[in-house]
């Protein structure tokens, strides 16, 4: 049988906790599936939506405006589409003023994703803008929600 040993002191750190270059800015030490440590980037999703109805026409909306931190970097990731009820209506959303490629689609009552085609990285004070255009039977109530991610 193995003899336990009690430690009667505990160790004083007096100088500077010191990471290793590797790290990085901006990272976490995380354990990993193998109980390894390992350095993440942290990042977060914010949802930016809009609800408009009753009835959706063919017109350019307000704009969404980025506000982001001087270190940190933000990018839309993803759209999430639909109608709750009528036929469909196109929507694009433009980055200070240009079409976002992969984010020209059409809304319909089924729930539907769309990623950009291409990394669109936002700066402080870029503007969003959704349009809507050609649509059809008296769409009725859209929900868009423009996800951006936040690397800290």
């Amino acid at each position: 049988m193995a003899q336990k040993r009690k430690i009667d002191y505990e160790p004083e750190f007096t100088g500077s906790f010191i990471l290793p270059s590797s790290a990085g800015a901006g990272k976490i030490l995380v354990s990993n599936s193998e109980g390894k440590a390992e350095w993440k980037t942290i990042s977060i999703r914010v949802p930016n939506t809009y609800a408009i109805g009753p009835i959706v026409a063919a017109r350019k909306w307000p704009f969404v405006w980025a506000s982001i931190g001087t270190t940190e970097e933000q990018k839309i990731v993803k759209m999430r589409y639909s109608i709750l009820e009528g036929g469909g209506v196109k929507c694009e959303l433009l980055h200070n003023g240009t079409a976002i490629p992969g984010l020209s689609v059409e809304a319909t009552t089924t729930v539907a994703n769309a990623e950009p085609s291409e990394t669109i990285a936002l700066s402080e004070n870029d503007s969003i803008e959704l349009v809507t255009s050609s649509t059809l039977n008296e769409p009725k109530y859209l929900s868009l929600t423009i996800f951006t991610e936040h690397v800290l």
